[in-house]
Order: C-alpha cells, then structure tokens, then sequence
C-alpha cells in the first residue's frame, strides 16, 4: 500500500486564508470545457493521500480525490464559462488547467460521503489502563480487525 503525505498551501484573497493542494489536471477541449476528464497523473503513485490541512488532517483515497477534483472544477466551470480570455493562451485544441482543491471542498465531499469531523486533536488507539490479559488481547484484536478492514478496502 503506497501512503503519500502532502501539506496544504495557503494564499490570502480578501482577508481570508484559504488552504489547498495542487494535484493533477483537468483537460477538455478548446470549444467545449464541459466535456472534460480529471487526470491525477499518469501513472498510479499513492493508494491513500494524506493531505495535512489548517482545520484537520483528511485520508483520502483515489476515488475521494476525484470527487473533491470534480467539485472544484465544476465550481471554477461557472467562472470560467462567462470569461472574455477563456481558452485565449491555448496554442491547441485541448486546454489544460492545473486542480486546485481548497480545505472547504475537501471537507463537503468527506461530509456528503458519511464521515463526520472528529473533534479530537489526536487519535489514541491504547486507552489508559490495561488491568488484565485478556484486555490487553481484546485491543489487540480489534487493532487487527481495523487494519485487516483497511486492507480489505485499499485491496492490498
């Protein structure tokens, strides 16, 4: 299973902060932005992406990425449409536009798939006090039925 760990930028537009990646490219063809495909590389390098945000820390794999690259260009598409220089530096017929994806999106896509914020700023998989042996196997079982499940849907 390959992990890729990636920091979110920042840039400032109207007294805000707002975080994001780059990552891949939309192309479509010079005439017609709507009928475009989201490439996230040529080849497949990483099965989850770990993006390290200001508001959180978000495991996405392939499938959520496309969905969040989705949204941000559909988005960009309503701005992009009406714009007098659209397409104007393109010295072919397919368009190429880098993907920015903002914290925000990430987080609406995460939310519409079913995961809710955690509220916590860490994850504590041991609790405090162990007592007896058989605790102690209880936790360890269900640390390998997470890793097993994770394995399960990464298909490793």
């Amino acid at each position: 299973m390959k992990i890729e760990t990636v920091k979110m930028k920042s840039k400032q537009t109207g007294g805000k902060t707002l975080y994001y990646i780059m990552r891949g490219q939309v192309i479509h063809p010079k005439d017609n932005p709507e009928d475009y495909k989201i490439e996230l590389g040529k080849r497949k390098t990483f099965d989850f992406l770990v993006v390290v945000g200001s508001r959180g820390v978000y495991i996405l794999d392939r499938d959520t990425l496309v969905e969040c690259a989705k949204k941000s260009w559909l988005s960009y598409l309503e701005k992009y449409k009406h714009s007098k220089r659209k397409g104007e530096k393109a010295k072919g017929n397919i368009i190429k536009h880098p993907i920015v994806i903002y914290e925000n999106t990430i987080r609406e896509t995460l939310k519409e798939r079913g995961y809710d914020p955690c509220d916590c700023r860490f994850i504590d998989l041991v609790p405090d006090r162990i007592k007896t042996e058989e605790e102690a196997e209880e936790l360890l079982d269900k640390i390998i039925a997470i890793v097993e499940n994770a394995k399960k849907k990464a298909e490793v």
